[in-house]
């Protein structure tokens, strides 16, 4: 088995390898990323392992210093992101041959990036689906399970009201010429911002993404009564071909009632953390901060 570690810096090369993980997502294509690293002011290095000259792992990884500390975030805190971390072309259903390589794979992957980069703190949140973090265990990282939902999407509109608790049934049917939901342009970002960052202002935090910094992911990636938006967007995902969706996050219990109501599957992700001595005190500072 031959193992290559590389920084890649073609956008289509890297959107391709990314496509093609079991755990894809919107976070890690490279538009996303580049308007990340435009609004954050930080260094976004797109890291590929290949495995027999076939690129089987992709890990975006944000440099940071935090005081004294050199960090390396994946994801950084304040920006929006749920999870970040490595994506990987297969670990369900893979052979024991399959697994070895990829245990291996991972190994020299986290001791190339502290070869490479020297952090004292390094934080990674990885996607759902991904699910074996053993190679952060064994190398000495405090591995901790956090939870978002998921479903699986359904063919026909029956079928997902189905699988709706009966409140939110009546509600959507009850609403449904009552409320128009609709793709919005470019002006409703800012209308969108504010919203948000009101109802964090009333619960007494503050919301870290900028106006600007959403924009930008408007101009790359284009648009997209609570349940019937909810509604909307689950058929809307389903329509373009998505295969599930994510009702985003199911670690704040305030929340747990009203998102549980739409059928979703509970699903845990994980959180990766290495520091020592002073890093100590960034990764406390960088866990307040996340999101």
């Amino acid at each position: 088995m031959r193992i290559e570690i590389h920084e890649e810096p073609s956008n289509a090369v890297w959107d391709k390898i990314v496509a093609a993980a079991e755990a894809c997502g919107v976070y890690h294509q490279s538009g996303w990323l580049e308007a990340l690293a435009s609004a954050s002011k930080l260094s976004v290095s797109r890291i590929v392992v290949d495995i027999d000259q076939t690129p089987s792992i992709a890990f975006p990884l944000c440099l940071k210093r935090i005081g004294p500390v050199s960090a390396c975030l994946s994801p950084p805190p304040r920006m929006g992101l749920e999870y970040l971390g490595p994506l990987l072309e297969h670990e369900l259903n893979e052979s024991p041959k399959k697994e070895k390589y990829r245990l291996e794979a991972m190994n020299r992957l986290i001791d190339w990036i502290q070869e490479r980069f020297r952090p004292g703190l390094v934080y990674v949140r990885t996607a759902p689906l991904i699910r074996d973090l053993r190679p952060f265990s064994w190398r000495g990282y405090r591995v901790h399970p956090l939870y978002t939902y998921l479903m699986d999407l359904p063919t026909r509109d029956e079928q997902l009201l189905g699988s709706f608790d009966r409140t939110v049934r009546s509600d959507i049917t009850r609403t449904e010429a009552k409320v128009e939901v609709r793709q919005g342009g470019r002006e409703l970002v800012r209308h969108i911002h504010s919203f948000v960052a009101a109802r964090y202002r009333a619960s007494g935090e503050t919301f870290g993404p900028t106006l600007s910094y959403l924009t930008k992911l408007y101009d790359v990636l284009g648009p997209e009564s609570f349940q019937q938006l909810i509604w909307h967007a689950i058929r809307l995902a389903r329509d373009r071909g998505c295969s599930k969706f994510e009702l985003v996050g199911a670690n704040t219990r305030r929340l747990i009632s009203f998102k549980s109501k739409f059928g979703l599957a509970l699903e845990p992700f994980f959180e990766a953390s290495l520091a020592s001595g002073p890093s100590r005190l960034a990764l406390a500072t960088h866990r307040l901060l996340r999101g």
